[in-house]
């Protein structure tokens, strides 16, 4: 607005002296001569309400701020446009703020005097902003297309786990899913969020994925990063667990004597990697091999085991793969402190968090793994297929290529191609690589701060958001698991110390004799579960895998703020009948 410096810009310096402070200036004259008389801000000149500026703005200044306060022309088109561009640069629980609201209602600054027109003024879509967030479910379509909180969250009434929580998910009328932790599942606000994104890439595709899309991932990728507790640029998307996976498997150079060394319960297509990196490079491997139920202490001694046979047959224990939570069995590993034990022995950490974000509390600053990648569409509430893959700094130069490589490989030659696409400015190789893998729809990727905000929302008793979720999927599965066990005449796996249940999955045994109905045939074995799977889901309406382990039939349950123990009853009584059913023979008919 031509006016230099206010006071406000002293003030921030001194009760923050450590912050970065932006400031959007008009006048171009103006904002050069302000940035040769100042110090510890960033300076750019445009208009508020032009789009394609603020478009270039978050681009460089990034959509990571804690706070944005328009105190610019106060035009309605220029607090209008700020609004629906900037909220999305806003990180989640930060502050915007717009002053002198007053002009919505002064006809030289485009407001409107009378309140006739008020839609066109920044009131009056304050005003529908209001109605939208408390639209609940059902109601009137929502009437503005903004970023963050505003646009991701349908109504801002909490909402209590179980039959409550459970009004907000589109599954069709008897279904009991019991099997969160296979594919996960996402709430309707969310699927709208979805379809958003989807809509306003078909609307404008070149400038949707050349400039809007990187804006929004940025923004996706604060999101992740702040519910993590790492830093941004450690955190990037892949498609899933087993992408991140491979991802580091095939970025990894392995020389002759180079050992993976990796646990019996690894999920299998991670084990099939393991098996072609063998075949394809100098690595070997060397298998862990215990049965649940194990203490930790106990697992932990396995590992420590392993690394010295390995030192002892002269190889190298150059990587370590472990679990936060097992597949099948659904059990916690002491991924904490096999972390510690990978440092200590100067191995590389490679955890596998498929069921870790949003499933457990995770805190990666503070656990310090070498690579971390976990599934956001199990347990998050983000829709299939996203997942976030973390990789300190110190070992971003060993990831090189992403899967498939793209546009952000750089040859050790230098030579690199142009890309048709903008090039990230201010970003590291790392987040460079990762931000376009060929055409693909990364919506998904989008839908984390939505599934973020969403979850704040949902209340236990006393308890709301993030403690809420997880804390009630690990109390329903636990309560849920014993009434099972009880019906079944059964028990619950379990070890001494008690820490495989310390999350939301649980397995109970079932009540038939592996002898007696398998003969000892695996496969014969496998061929009845899966018989038991189908005609459980057809049949009964309920969803709950089943698993052959350790000579005997289980049942994996999972967790969630949707379900009751009335839907564990259910469950019970089925696999009750269901195992009758395959004692008589019936899975052969």
């Amino acid at each position: 607005m031509s006016y230099g410096p206010g006071a406000s810009y002293y003030t921030w310096l001194d009760y923050l002296p450590n912050l970065d402070l932006y400031y959007i200036e008009y006048d171009a004259a103006c904002a050069q001569k302000w940035a040769a008389n100042t110090t510890d801000a960033t300076i750019f000149a445009g208009d508020q309400a032009d789009t394609a500026f603020l478009q270039d703005f978050m681009q460089k200044a990034g959509t990571d701020f804690d706070v944005i306060i328009d105190d610019g022309g106060h035009q309605m088109q220029q607090q209008i446009t700020s609004l629906q561009w900037l909220w999305r640069a806003v990180k989640p629980g930060g502050l915007y703020f717009c002053e002198d609201l007053q002009t919505s209602y002064w006809a030289d600054y485009g407001g409107d005097p009378t309140n006739s027109g008020m839609k066109s003024t920044m009131m009056g879509m304050v005003k529908e902003l209001v109605d939208d967030l408390n639209v609940g479910p059902g109601g009137h379509a929502r009437k503005h297309e903004i970023s963050g909180d505003m646009r991701f969250i349908d109504y801002m009434s909490t909402m209590e786990c179980g039959k409550e929580v459970a009004k907000q998910f589109a599954f069709a009328d008897g279904y009991r899913n019991l099997n969160h932790g296979s594919f996960g599942t996402y709430p309707i606000p969310i699927r709208t969020t979805l379809r958003r994104f989807q809509d306003e890439a078909e609307a404008k595709p070149d400038h949707y994925i050349r400039y809007a899309n990187p804006v929004y991932l940025d923004a996706a990728r604060s999101a992740i990063a702040t519910h993590l507790h790492a830093p941004t640029p450690t955190c990037v998307f892949v498609p899933n667990a087993t992408t991140g996976m491979n991802t580091v498997l095939r970025s990894l150079v392995f020389h002759p004597k180079d050992t993976i060394i990796y646990f019996a319960t690894i999920y299998g297509a991670c084990e099939k990697t393991i098996s072609y990196i063998q075949e394809t490079t100098p690595a070997q491997s060397h298998k862990i091999t215990y049965t649940y139920p194990i203490s930790d202490a106990k697992l932990c001694s396995l590992f420590e085991t392993a690394v010295a046979d390995v030192k002892a047959q002269g190889l190298n224990p150059k990587l370590a793969i472990y679990d936060t939570i097992v597949s099948m069995p659904g059990v916690r590993m002491p991924f904490e402190k096999l972390t510690a034990l990978c440092k200590k022995h100067g191995i590389l950490s490679c955890i596998d968090g498929a069921h870790g974000v949003g499933h457990i509390p995770l805190n990666l600053s503070r656990l310090d793994p070498d690579f971390f990648f976990s599934n956001c569409h199990k347990w998050l509430h983000v829709p299939r297929g996203c997942a976030v893959f973390y990789t300190p700094e110190r070992n971003q130069h060993l990831i090189r290529s992403t899967l498939p490589t793209s546009w952000g490989f750089v040859p050790k030659s230098g030579e690199v191609a142009v890309s048709p696409l903008p090039v990230p400015e201010g970003k590291s190789a790392f987040v460079a690589l990762f931000e376009y893998m060929a055409t693909v729809d990364n919506s998904a990727y989008l839908c984390v701060p939505a599934a973020l905000a969403w979850r704040e929302k949902v209340t236990w008793g006393d308890l709301s958001g993030e403690e809420a979720v997880m804390g009630y999927g690990a109390w329903v599965v636990r309560e849920g698991a014993k009434l099972v066990a009880e019906v079944l005449g059964t028990e619950v796996m379990e070890n001494e110390d008690g820490t495989l249940g310390k999350c939301q999955l649980a397995n109970v045994r079932l009540p038939l004799e592996f002898g007696e109905l398998a003969g000892g045939d695996v496969a014969k074995a496998g061929r009845i579960a899966q018989w038991m799977f189908k005609v459980q889901g057809e049949e009964y309406g309920v969803v709950t895998p089943m698993l052959v382990y350790a000579e005997a039939w289980w049942v994996r349950l999972s967790g969630q703020i949707y379900l009751t123990l009335e839907d564990f009853e259910v469950a019970a009584k089925g696999l009750k009948e269901i195992c009758e059913r395959a004692k008589a023979g019936e899975w052969e008919r």
